[in-house]
């Protein structure tokens, strides 16, 4: 660590505990092979059954495939130290990773539009049964890893982008398995490309969703669940502070919260200033998970 960094400006102690991130990332691995085993098999069958549904599932489970390899890489570049060059650490990337994730799905739903509105044209015969079989084991591969899953995504925003696609698949997998039943009783093979295209705007909300909030981060925009002129009000009530000005919250990466300012308090000693420092961190920290602070004092 450079000489110039303190301590405590370790991302990784301060938000990011070890254990956690290495039981994350044992849980990814598991989940990565499942998808891939069940992309592969839902992009064969796919094919041999003429079923665009599953052709579509089997590409958003590609994009799964890449969030959760990004997630995992993610993980690991997050885990890296801080350095003189990089002061705030490896943690952005993993929302560089939940940008570029959002992105992908929007670019795969395009797909997906594009192959159903073929099969509007020229409807084709799909092998229900078949059809049935591999979407009932896609979903069951969903449900599982959804599973493993479910805990790591309510911290971590690039593993909720992971989470994300698995609900979508799950949801997905389920419609499929619907329409299987549709075609197999009635013979109404448009329900395949109508499937498709209701998955593909499930999924574009989705990564809409979140290329928003990603992007809000990369624009360190103040979290949305944190009002400014709260957080000053607050400050403002500890004793000897007159005023704030100039501050600004922004997020980090997932649940790392900053917070810079200009902090107008009566003309005291440094020491003072040093007590009141230690109270605006305690409240800050308990009340609004905010980690890491910077802040000026001016003496009027």
């Amino acid at each position: 660590m450079s000489k110039y960094l303190h301590p405590k400006d370790d991302f990784g102690a301060d938000f990011h505990k070890s254990a956690e991130k290495l039981f994350e990332s044992k849980r990814l691995r598991i989940v990565i092979f499942l998808t891939f085993v069940m992309m592969v098999i839902e992009g064969i069958g796919g094919i041999i059954t003429n079923s665009l549904a599953l052709l579509s599932d089997a590409g958003h489970m590609l994009t799964h495939l890449f969030s959760l390899l990004i997630a995992f890489i993610a993980i690991k570049l997050a885990s890296k130290p801080i350095s003189h060059h990089k002061t705030f650490g490896y943690h952005r990337a993993e929302i560089l990773a939940a940008f570029v994730n959002g992105i992908t799905i929007v670019l795969v739903v395009g797909f997906i539009f594009y192959g159903a509105a073929k099969k509007f044209i020229a409807p084709e015969p799909v092998a229900a049964k078949e059809m049935f079989f591999i979407a009932t084991a896609g979903l069951a591969v969903n449900l599982l890893s959804a599973f493993i899953l479910k805990d790591a995504g309510k911290k971590d925003i690039n593993v909720k982008g992971a989470f994300v696609h698995l609900l979508s698949d799950t949801i997905s997998s389920v419609a499929i398995v619907v329409g299987g039943i549709v075609i197999l009783t009635t013979g109404f093979s448009l329900i395949d490309p109508i499937l498709a295209v209701v998955i593909g705007v499930i999924i574009l909300v989705w990564g809409i969703n979140l290329i928003r909030e990603s992007s809000n981060i990369l624009m360190q925009a103040t979290p949305k669940h944190i009002s400014l002129e709260k957080v000053c009000k607050d400050i403002k009530k500890i004793k000897g502070v007159k005023t704030v000005h100039d501050a600004h919250i922004w997020e980090l990466s997932s649940n790392m919260y900053t917070m810079t300012g200009h902090v107008i308090t009566k003309d005291i000693k440094v020491s003072q200033c040093g007590n009141i420092l230690t109270k605006m961190n305690a409240m800050l920290s308990k009340k609004y998970n905010i980690g890491h602070t910077n802040f000026q004092f001016e003496c009027k």
